[in-house]
């Protein structure tokens, strides 16, 4: 081997030791930082979920709160809200747009300690699960700005009591679509245990 040639392996055997020490110090760190992934594989469901509810049928978690799905309502792409330039794909494979409207209370809650933390609002995770004639699982886009995921409390600085009314989900889902379920989900003492339930449409 020349000169030159043993320089340059020099340089990218070099290079290439300092990234694998970087990849392996920037590993540990994040293992050592206490993260945990925020997946269901993490929670353990402490209510009985059950069978999928209707649209305008009440969830009631015994005496700490109640949730709604008051109304489903396909949108329009032609909507200023919708007729923009980073949805034309969207637009494009002709995906609906539906648009989940639901309200909920907090009765007797009182929020669950997140690290030694209280948090004191009551919100829920959402998400939506499609499926098509077939029953085969289509998933559904969400459109984050429309998810809710926001702490909420009553004037007082309390989750119990509180009521929030006219929140929307909106999702686009491809034409082959034909049901769509809505899942919700809220953390329960602590983020290791959750309260959750399923509500279903059919997309007509």
């Amino acid at each position: 081997m020349e000169g030159g040639d043993m320089k340059r392996f020099a340089v990218i055997y070099v290079i290439s030791l300092s990234l694998v020490i970087l990849f392996a110090v920037g590993w540990k760190a994040f293992l050592n930082s206490g993260f945990t992934l925020n997946s269901p594989a993490n929670h353990e469901v402490v209510n009985e979920v059950g069978e999928t509810l209707a649209i305008g049928e009440e969830w009631k978690e015994g005496d700490l709160l109640t949730l709604r799905v008051q109304s489903v309502d396909e949108r329009a792409w032609s909507e200023p809200e919708f007729a923009l330039e980073k949805y034309d794909a969207f637009r494009l494979q002709h995906y609906r747009i539906y648009d989940v409207c639901f309200e909920y209370e907090a009765l007797n809650y009182s929020g669950y300690d997140d690290r030694g933390q209280q948090q004191r609002g009551l919100f829920f995770d959402v998400f939506a699960i499609g499926c098509d004639e077939h029953h085969e699982k289509v998933q559904p886009i969400p459109l984050d700005a429309h998810t809710t995921g926001l702490f909420r409390e009553n004037d007082q600085g309390e989750a119990s009591g509180m009521k929030s009314t006219d929140n929307h989900y909106i999702v686009f889902a491809k034409p082959e679509v034909s049901a769509i379920e809505i899942h919700f989900a809220t953390y329960i003492n602590d983020t290791e245990h959750t309260l959750e339930k399923n509500f279903g449409f059919i997309c007509r």
